[in-house]
C-alpha cells in the first residue's frame, strides 16, 4: 500500500506501426508544489526527450495530471511495434525495494549491449554506455521515485531489450 502523501504519476502512449495506442508502464515522481513545478517541469522535459530519443514510435500522448495529446499520426517506420520493449529494472535507493517499467516501440539500435549470453542486456554506464542510454538512465534518476513513496528516489540498475 502507498505511504500516505501526494505522487505524480507520469504517463507516456506511443503508436506503433499499426496505429494502435500503447502505452508505457507509470513512472512516479514526487508531489508537485507551487515551489517545485519548475523543477519538475524541467526535469519531466528532460526525461520525455530521453525517451523520445530511444523509441521509434510516435509519441502520441504524454500525462502528470494534465494530459496533452501529441500526435495522432502512426509511424511510418514499420519497426515501430508494440512488442519491441525495454525493461528497465530499478530499487529503491534507501529501501533497495525493487521496481521497473517498461517502454514500448524502441530503437534498438540506441544502445549497446553486452556480449553473448547476455546479449540482450543494456551497457548503462561506462565506456560503452551510448549517449541516449545515459541521458535515459540520468534523466530517470533525477526525476523520478518509488511507486509506493514519493520520497524515495530510483537507482537504474539494468536495462534488458525484449525483442
Amino acid at each position: 500500500m502507498p505511504a500516505l502523501g501526494g505522487r505524480q504519476p507520469i504517463t507516456y502512449q506511443f503508436l506503433p506501426h499499426s496505429g494502435k495506442a500503447v502505452s508505457a508502464d507509470r513512472f512516479f515522481a514526487n508531489e508537485i508544489t507551487a515551489l517545485s513545478i519548475g523543477g519538475f517541469l524541467d526535469l519531466l522535459g528532460d526525461l520525455t526527450a530521453a525517451i523520445d530519443a530511444v523509441t521509434i514510435g510516435q509519441l502520441s500522448k504524454t500525462s502528470w495530471g494534465e494530459e496533452t495529446v501529441v500526435s495522432n499520426t502512426a509511424p511510418s517506420n514499420k519497426n515501430a511495434q508494440q512488442e519491441s520493449q525495454m525493461l528497465i529494472r530499478m530499487r529503491g535507493a534507501t529501501t533497495q525495494a525493487p521496481y521497473s517499467v517498461r517502454i514500448p516501440t524502441i530503437d534498438f539500435t540506441a544502445f549497446n549491449y553486452a556480449p553473448p549470453p547476455n546479449g540482450d542486456i543494456v551497457i548503462i554506464s561506462g565506456a560503452g554506455a551510448t549517449t541516449a542510454t545515459t541521458d535515459l538512465v540520468s534523466a530517470i534518476q533525477a526525476l523520478c521515485k518509488m511507486p509506493d513513496d514519493e520520497t524515495e528516489a530510483v537507482v537504474v540498475v539494468s536495462m534488458e531489450a525484449e525483442r
